[in-house]
């Protein structure tokens, strides 16, 4: 599957989980993860 523009799922409502997916010139996956209850739930994320 080839991603060929941005695209966002989820909701950051209530401390949700937003996905978002956009193509890269470099090859693999990156995974980026930013979270508001980091501190609350730490490595359980």
């Amino acid at each position: 599957m080839k991603i060929i523009k941005d695209a966002l799922a989820g909701t950051l409502e209530s401390s949700d989980v937003m996905i978002r997916i956009g193509p890269s010139s470099e090859p693999g996956i990156r995974l980026e993860l930013e979270s508001l209850v980091k501190q609350q739930f730490g490595a359980a994320i």
